[in-house]
C-alpha cells in the first residue's frame, strides 16, 4: 500500500483521542492534548470529552478535572458531553467531591 499523507488537524487529533478513550489510554490522551497545544491546534469540546473519557476507566478523575481546567484556560468551551465525561471519571474513589465542585461551578 502506498504511504498516505494525512494533514494533522483538530478532527484527526479528536479521532485519535476517541480511540484512546475506547482503549482507556489516558496517558496517550493527555500527551496528545499537550502536543495539540504545542502545535497551536486548539482542542474543541469533542477533543476534551474524548480525553476525559479515557480517564474514566482507570479512575483517573484528577486528570480529567485537570484536562477540563486546562481547556478552560485555553478558551475551550466545555459542553454537556465534555462535562458529563469529566463527571463520569469522578465516580471512582474520592472523585465525588471534585464532581460536586464541578457541578457548583457550572451552576
Amino acid at each position: 500500500l502506498p504511504c498516505l499523507s494525512l494533514e494533522v488537524n483538530v478532527i484527526v487529533c479528536s479521532t485519535a483521542l476517541e480511540a484512546n478513550a475506547k482503549a482507556a489510554r489516558w496517558t496517550d490522551s493527555v500527551l496528545l492534548l499537550e502536543a495539540m497545544h504545542q502545535s497551536l491546534l486548539r482542542p474543541n469540546a469533542f477533543s476534551l470529552s474524548s480525553a476525559a473519557s479515557a480517564c474514566r476507566s482507570p479512575g483517573r478523575w484528577a486528570e480529567a478535572i485537570q484536562l477540563l481546567q486546562g481547556a478552560r484556560k485555553q478558551g475551550v468551551e466545555a459542553n454537556e458531553v465534555s462535562c458529563s465525561a469529566v463527571l463520569a471519571a469522578c465516580e471512582f474513589r474520592d472523585g465525588w467531591r471534585a464532581a460536586l465542585e464541578l457541578l457548583s461551578e457550572q451552576g
